[in-house]
């Protein structure tokens, strides 16, 4: 079974491509080992620790971010689903400074 990829996106500052119809959140931290099982995965994104999630869909790609730090980074590309906005998580995430979780 896929992981749920979570994000805390203070920001909330996503990109939507109106050509594409998806999503692009700016860059995260993740290990390039699981990014290519995460295609296909589910990605929810919320505001904070235990908060509904206001977006989410169907991971389709990731692309390399502009570098900030020492650690490469990584666009996270999805397709947008409904079922995703406003979805409780399933478990208590306690993101203890890591915006980046696995459900």
């Amino acid at each position: 079974m896929k992981n749920t990829l979570i994000l805390m996106s203070k920001n909330q500052d996503e990109t939507f491509n109106m050509d594409t119809g998806l999503y692009t959140t700016p860059g995260w931290t993740l290990s390039e080992k699981k990014l290519s099982n995460l295609i296909g995965s589910k990605v929810a994104l919320t505001t904070r620790s235990n908060e509904r999630s206001y977006l989410g869909g169907t991971i389709v790609g990731f692309i390399p971010a502009e570098r900030t730090s020492s650690r490469k980074r990584f666009d996270v590309v999805f397709k947008p689903e409904s079922k995703f906005v406003n979805n409780k998580v399933t478990r208590s995430v306690e993101f203890n400074g890591n915006p980046v979780q696995y459900l």
